[in-house]
């Protein structure tokens, strides 16, 4: 299944891509449902960025879900690795450390806008190899994707007006 989400916010492409991987921005990230998130790993120089972060799902899951997670937390692992340079890359997620059988992975693309703005855009898709059930799960999954993106743009946008 595929997902799509854009953003613009109210800095240029370094500021935005610094804050947005900043611990000091990700721990104090509060969207419902979703436990503020921990970079793991984290590396940048003059043209690349690279960052690893795992995220937890706080909210209720329905009975379905609980039975696939075998009752554990929903918990993915995000790592986006940045072109600077061309302000292109990648974004690679793993569920469960793997034990959901399938993929997320998504191209991001950057625009400065010429007015001191900055567009992010995200192409995605999702597949779970699960029989029978598996595009329910990509869709809510991809459901909880496009919120979760759509949650975080908007604090980080507040987060680059404040910081």
């Amino acid at each position: 299944m595929e997902f799509k989400n854009s953003a613009t916010y109210s800095a240029p492409f370094e500021k935005v891509i610094s804050a947005n991987f900043s611990q000091e921005f990700l721990s104090s990230l509060d969207i419902p449902d979703v436990a503020a998130p921990t970079v793991t790993d984290f590396s940048e120089d003059d043209s690349t960025l690279n960052a690893v972060v795992a995220w937890e799902y706080t909210g209720q899951l329905d009975p379905m879900a609980r039975a696939l997670l075998k009752n554990k937390p929903l918990t993915w692992v995000q790592t986006t690795k940045i072109d600077k340079t061309n302000k292109t890359g990648t974004v690679d997620t793993v569920y469960m450390e793997g034990s959901i059988p399938g993929s997320c992975e998504a191209t991001v693309t950057y625009t400065d806008n010429g007015d001191g703005t900055t567009t992010r855009e995200l192409d995605g898709k999702i597949f779970v190899k699960i029989p029978v059930v598996g595009s329910q799960v990509e869709k809510r999954l991809v459901e909880g994707i496009e919120y979760r993106l759509e949650e975080e743009a908007k604090r980080l946008n507040t987060y680059l007006e404040n910081n």
